[in-house]
């Protein structure tokens, strides 16, 4: 607080020198426990006794007292000529494409990842790499007859979210088209990349593209999507794993295994039908009379849990290798915890590491009962979240669908 005004503006004894050792005008910086006529307040003569006990709690006060000596016959020029002076302050932006500052940061000024500047780096003539999600604080130096700056907060945003894209494969390509907000390439670097046409974007047997979204002058591009179109075996071999429902049995049902199909028979014939060189496989047969025909190998057992496929899927997947993994299951003893599946998951994984093969698994939300279940509901949700997870932060090679609401 600076008060510029003469000291006889406040000094009582006209005529006299002035005494500075005293300055009694400490009340203008805390509470009035000197009074304008120079005398100590007393709980006798304060309008408010409780002021007394506190008047030592905000003394010794440091003071810095700049004196300025004006000759006779001159006239004072202000204090913006004999106080120190702030440099301003500086004003950084952010360049969203090459993720730096917007211009060079010179050795006059310094930076810090701290609000306190506590590990501050002075400027080296270079822009500043940012990292997204990380403010950043700068300031002038103080120099000769100038104090350092404020310090100007430069607010870095967090990245936008990833792409989620998926994969046709029967078609090579994407599933969605690719509009001109995003761009992909075949290197995991994004070098090369080329920017969408609001078309499909083709993916070649045996490729990974790499897809994000692109910065703009207002945000930094997106984490790198990849999306693998598989190289598959010819035939393609495909093991339908789960329950009843896959099995096609239910309670009282006289038919012979031989004619139970589920959704196993109609699912053989369109992809036969569509020209796809494919191969049911698994240890069981079911629907092997059934008309018309089709591959009836599986690995569906009545009654089985989700956590009694978790423990075998590993050892079926050794006696029958397949390319594809159908996988409808939960039904059973069922609860709201994805745990199992994610068992299930975790031993496909480990199947693919030790035999060094791709395993994609097709994995739907169950069918509801009837009448309708939340639990079912909440399941299907809580699996759907933890493929979803595994398949943005592991690259597992899962492909989700809906037999809850679309079967």
């Amino acid at each position: 607080m600076v008060f510029s005004e003469s000291a006889a503006n406040w000094w009582d004894h006209p005529n006299g020198g002035i005494d500075w050792t005293r300055f009694d005008k400490l009340w203008r910086f805390g509470n009035p426990f000197w009074y304008q006529n120079m005398l100590l307040a007393s709980p006798g003569c304060t309008s408010n006794p409780e002021i007394w006990p506190l008047r030592t709690r905000f003394f010794p006060l440091t003071l810095r007292l700049t004196i300025v000596v004006v000759a006779q016959g001159q006239t004072f020029s202000g204090w913006n000529n004999y106080l120190e002076q702030k440099h301003p302050t500086p004003n950084y932006s952010i360049d969203y494409i090459t993720e730096q500052t917007d211009k060079v940061v010179p050795s006059t000024d310094e930076y810090s990842f701290n609000l306190n500047m506590s590990g501050a780096l002075s400027g080296n003539g270079q822009k500043i790499a940012l990292i997204p999600g990380n403010s950043v604080y700068f300031r002038t130096k103080a120099s000769a007859g100038f104090a350092a700056s404020d310090i100007q907060t430069l607010n870095v945003p967090q990245r936008p979210a990833k792409p989620n894209f998926s994969l046709d494969a029967a078609n090579n390509r994407t599933a969605q088209t690719v509009s001109n907000l995003f761009e992909y390439s075949t290197n995991s670097n994004m070098s090369g990349a080329i920017t969408g046409t609001g078309n499909f974007v083709i993916i070649p047997e045996g490729t990974t593209m790499y897809f994000r979204r692109k910065a703009t002058s207002g945000a930094f591009s997106s984490p790198v999507q990849a999306l693998v179109e598989p190289v598959f075996t010819v035939p393609v071999e495909i093991m339908p794993v789960g329950n009843s429902i896959t099995l096609d049995d239910y309670s009282g049902d006289l038919r012979p295994l031989g004619l139970r199909t589920g959704y196993r028979q109609p699912l053989w014939l369109k992809l036969d039908e569509s020209g796809f060189d494919i191969d049911f496989v698994g240890s069981l047969i079911a629907g092997e009379n059934a008309v018309p025909a089709f591959d009836p190998n599986h690995e569906a057992r009545s009654g089985i849990r989700d956590d009694q496929v978790a423990t075998n899927i590993y050892n079926w997947l050794v006696a029958n290798p397949a390319d594809i993994v159908l996988l409808h299951i939960g039904t059973n003893s069922l609860d709201t915890s994805s745990a199992d599946v994610r068992d299930i998951l975790d031993e496909i994984d480990r199947y693919e590491s030790d035999f060094s093969r791709d395993v994609w698994v097709i994995l739907t939300r169950i069918i509801n009962r009837v009448p309708l279940s939340t639990t079912s509901t909440t399941f299907n949700n809580n699996v759907e979240n933890m493929a979803i997870s595994r398949i943005n932060n592991q690259g597992d090679k899962i492909i989700l669908l809906d037999m809850e609401n679309t079967a």
